[in-house]
């Protein structure tokens, strides 16, 4: 996660590690506009996105609905932890 003034964003790769997604899944949900992102030499999501996400029902690895709720959970391990290991 990056931040531009105030603003938290977060790379594809991030995003994907964390819902269990592949990166080309989290691209494609942002050509498509089902989820909010700005390029800034790469693509990054914004918390906007994040929730996006979430509101569609997306699926993970284990298959079961992402609530918000989980969401926002594993949006604060980002926060507080910095960028996962990837």
């Amino acid at each position: 996660m990056i931040q531009i003034e105030g603003t938290a964003l977060y790379s594809l790769e991030e995003v994907a590690y964390k819902l269990g997604l592949s990166v080309r899944t989290v691209r494609q949900y942002v050509v498509e506009g089902k989820a909010k992102a700005i390029k800034l030499g790469k693509w990054y999501l914004t918390d906007e996105g994040l929730s996006t996400l979430s509101d569609s029902g997306i699926k993970g690895r284990n298959r079961n609905r992402i609530d918000k709720a989980t969401l926002n959970d594993m949006v604060q391990n980002v926060q507080n932890k910095g960028n996962p290991a990837i």
